[in-house]
């Protein structure tokens, strides 16, 4: 929110666009390129089995709380 405040938010038309992974070997190529991967699964269920290199904000109502500074 200090960020927010001071500069303003940044415009939806300047956000990357989101990408859909559609291959185990693409996302191991964008976690190796230092891309950031989310998980939108349930916590539980990605506590079960995730792949290393990605991060999990469940895709509930917290999601834009918690993905805000991503």
């Amino acid at each position: 929110m200090k960020s927010v405040n001071k500069v303003g938010i940044k415009l939806i038309k300047n956000l990357p666009e989101v990408k859909v992974i559609e291959s185990y070997k693409q996302l191991q190529t964008l976690i190796a390129e230092g891309n950031q991967v989310i998980d939108t699964r349930p916590s539980d269920v990605y506590a079960k089995g995730f792949i290393a290199g990605t991060v999990n904000i469940p895709f509930n109502n917290s999601f834009t709380n918690w993905s805000d500074g991503l």
